[in-house]
């Protein structure tokens, strides 16, 4: 009878700290299916910006195939910028024609924007305001 209360008493020790153990598996995968999710997430965001660097250097490319095909003698030079707070860039067409430059900050930027207009910015020494080389 004693070896009977023994083995059960074994039994029932070794089957609740199976029981715990199963318990605390399941919060670990429960934990590790968590963590796979927000990786997944992490992997779609980078594959996106991915892209649009991708995206972002066949325009840088296509813009230098155009630069180098332009005649060497057509006066102007186009210039990519990029704009503060947007991720594309802004064409700016600059004369290689020398202009005066005004004296000092009061004169008008000589640079032409992408839409053919001449910058309504300030121009500092050289010509050129803060955001086309000034």
């Amino acid at each position: 009878m004693a070896k009977r209360l023994l083995s059960l008493l074994l039994f029932i020790a070794i089957a609740a700290s199976g029981y715990s153990q199963n318990s605390s598996s399941k919060a670990d995968i429960d934990k590790l299916k968590t963590d796979n999710e927000l990786l997944q997430a992490k992997v779609q965001t980078l594959e996106a910006k991915l892209d649009l660097l991708k995206m972002e250097i066949e325009n840088l490319k296509n813009q230098v195939a155009a630069i180098k095909s332009q005649p060497s003698g057509s006066g102007q030079t186009t210039v990519s910028q990029p704009s503060s707070g947007s991720s594309g860039n802004q064409q700016v067409y600059k004369s290689q024609t020398p202009s005066a430059p005004s004296s000092g900050s009061g004169g008008q930027c000589t640079a032409i924007t992408k839409a053919g207009k001449r910058c309504s910015r300030a121009a500092r020494s050289n010509g050129l305001c803060w955001q086309h080389g000034g």
